[in-house]
């Protein structure tokens, strides 16, 4: 009887989490996924929770990193989408586009992820042109590149 009360906990407590890691990571990423690809953006087929790291390792491995962008740019065009682990990330190899995204007046559209910041702070601080912000960042580049400031 109490083996079968401690299974009975057990399963429910594996499906418990099985459903928080597909409703947290699986779902949201799948769904985005499935918009951006309705709206037309190809990309690498959706794989849950790895995404395309095994590929991308694989060519790593092999010392042909770039190799992997290359042919998926020439497969799917120059925007895509692609799991990268467990997240959908749109990968713009579009010039216009990029200067559309890192341009002075579009660049507060853009946000620069907590996740990005988190790691990165330690290993080159909080103040810099990479992960600053709004004014801050402003001031950072005309330091860097006053010839464009004046």
């Amino acid at each position: 009887m109490a083996f079968q009360i401690f299974l009975y906990i057990f399963i429910n407590f594996i499906l418990i989490i099985i459903a928080i890691i597909y409703f947290k990571l699986i779902y949201p990423e799948k769904r985005l996924y499935d918009e951006f690809h309705a709206q037309g953006i190809k990309g690498a087929p959706f794989v849950p929770l790895i995404g395309q790291l095994p590929q991308i390792l694989r060519y790593r491995k092999a010392d042909m990193g770039l190799d992997y962008f290359q042919e998926l740019i020439r497969k799917h065009g120059n925007i895509f989408l692609m799991g990268f682990g467990p997240f959908t990330r749109i990968i713009v190899n579009e010039p216009d586009l990029l200067a559309d995204v890192f341009s002075r007046t579009n660049a507060l559209n853009y946000d620069k992820r907590s996740i990005i910041n988190d790691s990165l702070i330690p290993i080159i601080g909080r103040h810099n042109l990479l992960l600053s912000e709004g004014s801050e960042h402003e001031r950072a580049r005309r330091m860097i590149n006053p010839a464009f400031h004046h």
